[in-house]
C-alpha cells in the first residue's frame, strides 16, 4: 500500500487545491483577459496594490520576498493552473510578494470586483475560493515545517515531484533556482542529482530536467 502523503500543504499534497482552481477558472474564463510576460518581467511588486486575481496558462513564475538582510528568498514557483492574488480577495491590501516570470508566460486576469460581483449569485465559486485560501494557508505551514524538520535531498525530491505534477516533460529550472526554491545550495541539488541519475530515476540535460521513475522518487520523498 502505498504510503499516505502528509497533510502539510499544497506542495505534498495539490491535488485538492489544483481541483479548487479548475473550478474557480472555468467560473471565471468569460470575466478574464490575457496577460504575457517576458522572462524577467515583473507581474506586480511586494507592497503594490492589490486589485487583480490572475491564474497561469503556460509558463513559470518566481514567486519571492525580500528578508530583512535584503535576501530574495522563493517562497514558491507557479505554473499552469497556478492561482496567484488570491490573498487580497479575503485581506484587501498590498502585495505579499514580487513575482516575475522565470521564461516567457501567459496568464489570466481577472479584476476583483468582477469575482465579487459573481460571488454574489454563485456560492460554488465562494466555496472554491476559500477551499484554495485554505489550501495556500496549509501550504505556508508546511514549508515552514519541511524547511526545519526535512533534510535536503527530501526537499529536493518534493520540490521536483510538485513541479512537474501537470506534465512529463522537462523542467526548465536552474540547479541554483532549485537549490533556492528548495532552501539549500546548488552543490546539495548537485550531490542529489548525481544519486538519482545514477539510479535513472531522473534524466539531466543542459536544457532542463525530466523524471524518469516517478514512482520510486515518490519513495525517496517520503510521500
Amino acid at each position: 500500500m502505498k504510503a499516505q502523503a502528509p497533510a502539510s500543504g499544497h506542495l505534498n499534497d495539490p491535488e485538492d487545491t489544483d481541483g479548487a482552481a479548475l473550478e474557480l477558472i472555468e467560473t471565471l474564463a468569460h470575466l478574464s483577459s490575457q496577460v504575457k510576460l517576458d522572462k524577467g518581467e515583473i507581474l506586480f511588486n511586494e507592497g503594490d496594490d492589490s486589485q487583480t486575481l490572475y491564474w497561469v496558462e503556460s509558463g513559470m513564475l518566481d514567486i519571492s520576498v525580500l528578508s530583512a538582510e535584503g535576501r530574495r528568498l522563493t517562497l514558491n514557483i507557479a505554473r499552469k493552473r497556478d492561482i496567484l492574488g488570491e490573498i487580497t480577495m479575503f485581506d484587501p491590501g498590498p502585495r505579499t510578494a514580487t513575482i516575475n516570470a522565470m521564461e516567457p508566460s501567459v496568464l489570466r486576469a481577472v479584476a476583483h470586483s468582477d469575482i465579487l460581483s459573481a460571488m454574489k449569485e454563485d456560492m460554488d465559486l465562494t466555496l472554491a475560493l476559500f477551499r484554495i485560501a485554505g489550501q495556500r494557508m496549509r501550504w505556508m505551514n508546511g514549508q515552514l515545517m519541511e524547511q526545519t524538520t526535512l533534510v535536503a535531498p527530501i526537499r529536493i525530491a518534493r520540490r521536483l515531484l510538485y513541479l512537474t505534477r501537470h506534465t512529463e516533460e522537462e523542467l526548465h529550472l536552474s540547479q541554483e533556482e532549485l537549490a533556492d526554491f528548495s532552501g539549500t545550495t546548488r552543490e546539495a541539488v548537485s550531490r542529489a542529482f548525481k544519486v538519482w541519475k545514477n539510479a535513472g530515476l531522473i534524466k539531466v540535460s543542459r536544457r532542463g530536467i525530466q523524471i524518469i521513475d516517478r514512482a520510486t522518487l515518490e519513495v525517496f520523498a517520503d510521500l
